[in-house]
């Protein structure tokens, strides 16, 4: 979609998810070390994505997660 790699997305899994050796599947390539999940809240890539995806006419933004 044009974005950058979002690190801190929902749909990023952890550095040593589905290893069946317990060694890191997927890695920052500046540090080498595995990539860390979160699972909290979409993210502001996250969201940006979305609205592209379905051609939102009114877009979501951060603050609309939170409102209620």
């Amino acid at each position: 979609m044009g974005s950058p790699y979002d690190f801190g997305s929902v749909m990023q899994y952890g550095g040593k998810h589905l290893s069946k050796n317990g060694k890191p599947t997927i890695v920052k390539r500046r540090n080498n070390r595995p990539v860390k999940a979160q699972r909290n809240d979409f993210s502001s890539e996250d969201i940006k994505q979305i609205n592209m995806m379905y051609n939102c006419q009114y877009y979501l933004s951060e603050s609309d997660l939170f409102s209620y």
